[in-house]
């Protein structure tokens, strides 16, 4: 049975502020509102966050990735292997970067939001 996609919300005309924020300060802001909804008081426990990702600040952004994505197969591939992964990421690799990004936001999005039962 297919899963029903809810379909996609223009976040910005719910918040228009957001648009104050670029650059660093919009990283900031995603880093501030991530840090709450994973239960973290910023800038109280700004140390103790630098301090747990300390090991992290030593990898490329590829490393970031490949780290995030281990972190994300361990949750979700129910033991697949590369090769099983692999055949589903060729669906993916002629997709022109924009679309990746917009996937990437789409479901960072969908993940992040409760299920409602």
């Amino acid at each position: 049975m297919p899963v029903a996609i809810p379909p996609t919300t223009n976040y910005i005309a719910l918040d228009p502020c957001v648009q104050c924020f670029h650059g660093i300060e919009l990283d900031a802001l995603l880093i501030v509102l991530l840090a709450q909804k994973s239960g973290f008081t910023l800038p109280d426990e700004l140390t103790d966050l630098v301090d747990a990702t300390v090991c992290l600040k030593c990898y490329t952004d590829s490393g970031l990735k490949q780290s995030l994505a281990a972190f994300l197969w361990e949750q979700n591939a129910d033991g697949e292997t590369a090769a099983e992964l692999m055949a589903k990421v060729k669906c993916l690799t002629c997709a022109d970067p924009q679309t990746l990004k917009a996937l990437y936001h789409y479901l960072l999005v969908l993940g992040l939001t409760p299920a409602i039962t």
